[in-house]
């Protein structure tokens, strides 16, 4: 029974541990702040749907060429949502 409190006790720290941390942004000057903010994050969703809806379009015509002319254009789409500046 005691090693069942020390494994719930050890969890519990473990878990709000985490919690505190993922609050906290890197430096302003630090590379990778950008991912963590919440306009990154939404783009990253915007991309997600795009991509959702390129798969859906690729599944519907499973042809390579048309695959190729639905995938390359969405990258491209992709990378210009993500390097965003503001």
């Amino acid at each position: 029974m005691r090693y069942f409190f020390s494994l719930i006790k050890a969890m519990l720290h473990i878990n709000l541990g985490q919690t505190l941390k993922a609050n906290e942004l890197p430096d302003p000057g630090h590379f990778s702040r950008r991912r963590l903010t919440r306009q990154y994050k939404a783009k990253k969703a915007l991309v997600r749907n795009v991509w959702i809806a390129a798969c859906s379009l690729m599944l519907i015509n499973p042809v390579l060429p048309v695959a190729l002319i639905i995938a390359l254009p969405t990258t491209l789409l992709s990378f210009m949502i993500l390097d965003e500046t503001s």
